[in-house]
């Protein structure tokens, strides 16, 4: 029995919490995710984000709406980029979406490696137009 929340147990109950997430993500075809835990004594609170797939099979984050939305405006990049890919230094990245808070390096991107990266949207732009 837990009688207050320490980094010990939440790693615990974190873990508790995604296999009961991951199944009610399977019963309706979408991703759910636990965020950060924030805890104090007897209490601890977290934020659950939900996300829709589509038929092939993409996670429609919010990142990716924002490419859409934003990439022209905001970056002077083609929305159409999204899901395309350029190599550089013998690596494939493929563009995933946008952060529009950060202030540099905006573009998230898929690399062939099997990271996650982020660029700025001037080095994306570079790479896309050069073909």
């Amino acid at each position: 029995m837990i009688t207050s929340f320490e980094k010990s147990n939440l790693a615990d109950i974190r873990s508790a919490i995604n296999t009961s997430l991951n199944d009610v993500a399977d019963h309706f075809g979408i991703t759910l995710e636990i965020g950060n835990i924030s805890f104090q004594g007897n209490r601890f609170t977290t934020k659950i984000t939900a996300n829709t797939v589509s038929e092939d099979g993409v996670v429609q984050t919010r990142e990716r709406e924002d490419f859409t939305r934003y990439a022209q405006s905001l970056c002077d990049l083609n929305p159409d980029w999204l899901d395309d890919s350029f190599t550089h230094r013998g690596l494939t990245y493929k563009i995933t979406g946008l952060k529009t808070k950060a202030s540099k390096n905006k573009i998230m991107l898929e690399c062939s490696d099997g990271t996650k990266r982020v660029a700025p949207a001037t080095f994306v732009k570079r790479m896309m137009e050069k073909g």
